[in-house]
């Protein structure tokens, strides 16, 4: 497909649409459980190209899922220091933790053993 940005005005946007499923889930600590992932579909292949309402669409990865194997799953009242250190850089409630703000998450966690890339969700009311 041509690169052309008349054919998008709307720009670009790079999409990772993908499902997958845990398996071996064993509970670690009282807020903690490790799983290996066991699949992982993308619905489209990496750098696949198109168009759709003036969009230019980039399929990506599934960053910060493809290429691992082991993650933790992290509940709400974990406490900060449980979090490794890489995956506490993801945390969005980090900062508020250094300054001892905040003991704890107020939502879910996700690490990825392998790249130390973390996913978390919003805080909770």
């Amino acid at each position: 497909m041509g690169s052309n940005a008349a054919d998008y005005p709307n720009g670009t946007c790079y999409v990772s649409v993908f499902e997958g499923r845990f398996t071996d889930i064993l509970q670690i600590s009282d807020y903690a459980w490790s799983m290996k992932l066991a699949d992982l579909k993308a619905e489209r292949e990496p750098e696949e190209i198109w168009v759709e309402d003036g969009v230019r669409y980039v399929a990506s990865e599934a960053h910060g899922v493809a290429g691992g194997e082991t993650f933790i799953l992290y509940g709400p009242g974990t406490p900060g220091d449980e979090l490794p250190a890489e995956c506490r850089s993801w945390w969005p409630g980090a900062y508020l933790w250094r300054n001892g703000e905040v003991e704890q998450l107020e939502g879910w966690g996700l690490c990825n053993l392998e790249n130390g890339q973390g996913f978390f969700s919003d805080w909770l009311d």
